[in-house]
């Protein structure tokens, strides 16, 4: 159940990122490599990295 929740999650975050402006997509892009680049240099320094799902709110995409 948890792999077509992500699925269905992942399939409106596309949806949702598509239907963006060129230039708005670029921002969520650099958005996604700094979260990159933070859980790298978490993982460098011996840390745990974040898991973002735990994070967010429950039903945050559901507008999406």
């Amino acid at each position: 159940m948890k792999k077509y929740t992500r699925a269905v999650k992942k399939k409106r975050l596309q949806t949702a990122i598509d239907n963006l402006t060129e230039e708005n997509q670029l921002y969520v892009l650099g958005v996604l490599e700094a979260l990159v680049f933070a859980q790298s240099v978490q993982e460098k320094a011996g840390q745990e990295p974040v898991n973002l799902n735990d994070h967010i709110k429950e039903g945050a995409y559901d507008e999406l």
